[in-house]
């Protein structure tokens, strides 16, 4: 247990010096600073040698005895909260941007553009669990259960290789080894490689993709879309480009269509001339209108 400069200000006065037990005790916890991972029961210690060392005579009454016992529940309660601070880690994403990260298990996870992921980095080798929002790419290591939460469903896995995508109110899975189990809305449904997993509505749906390898295509910088709206598109194209598209038209035409995050021309190139639309750019900002 350490002390501020405020505790020791409190500890050399005179005032502090007139204080009876009581008043000592609570002076003395509210400036408590505990060292990171310092155990309760070291704390409490702490508390009780200062008592000693204040060397007071004076008789405690039973109301100061539960005074004094509020006060040292109240410091602990408050030591549980601060070492609680800094177990979790994030890892985050922006747009234009992608990151590789390691977790403490030797898990490799990739993370898209616009994704965040959390963990408990203290407790992760015991139990594997993920929070993510966004879109990764999971190499996960063999162990423990490894559970990755959205909030639009829940992804368990014992060593394989997934693809999982939970944005905008989108959550679909892909497995491209191993087996993965994919919760959503109270039902479960497992899938093995080459198979891929949609929320629709409320129901989650299985397909054989004879091409899954498709999904994780991101990974390289390209992307590949079937039957997609152009408005998920254009939120793709915002995400690799970190530009802002305003589209004149309509927004859940579906298309086909591939492209690289290379160059931002080439992109709007390959989605628009295709499908009659013209764009115009100004600073970070485009402008696409349907000209049919």
């Amino acid at each position: 247990m350490t002390r501020n400069n405020s505790e020791k200000k409190h500890s050399n006065s005179k005032e502090f010096n007139h204080m009876d037990t009581e008043e000592k005790i609570l002076a003395l916890s509210s400036n408590l600073v505990p060292p990171q991972g310092e155990a309760q029961q070291v704390a409490l210690d702490s508390i009780l040698n200062r008592i000693d060392e204040s060397k007071s005579t004076k008789r405690l009454t039973i109301g100061r005895v539960v005074n004094i016992a509020a006060a040292v529940v109240l410091l602990l309660i408050g030591l549980q909260l601060v070492l609680s601070l800094g177990k979790t880690t994030e890892a985050v994403t922006r747009y234009a941007e992608n990151s590789h990260v390691v977790l403490p298990d030797g898990s490799k996870v990739d993370l898209n553009a616009d994704t965040k992921l959390k963990w408990n980095n203290k407790k992760f080798t015991k139990k594997r669990s993920l929070v993510l929002s966004g879109e990764a790419f999971f190499d996960v290591e063999k162990g423990a259960p490894f559970a990755i939460s959205t909030r639009y469903g829940t992804v368990n896995v014992l060593g394989t290789q997934l693809n999982v995508y939970a944005r905008n109110g989108n959550f679909w899975v892909s497995c491209i080894t191993g087996k993965v189990s994919v919760s959503s809305q109270g039902k479960s449904v497992i899938i093995t490689p080459g198979e891929k997993v949609q929320l629709t509505g409320t129901t989650l749906q299985k397909t054989v993709d004879p091409n899954i390898e498709n999904t994780i295509l991101w990974l390289d910088g390209q992307f590949h879309f079937e039957e997609t709206s152009l408005g998920t598109i254009f939120e793709e194209i915002e995400r690799q480009f970190d530009v802002k598209i305003i589209f004149k038209g309509d927004a859940s035409r579906l298309v086909n269509v591939d492209f690289s995050n290379d160059k931002l021309t080439e992109a709007l190139d390959i989605i628009t001339i295709p499908m009659q639309l013209e764009y115009a750019i100004i600073d970070n900002q485009i402008t696409i209108i349907d000209k049919r």
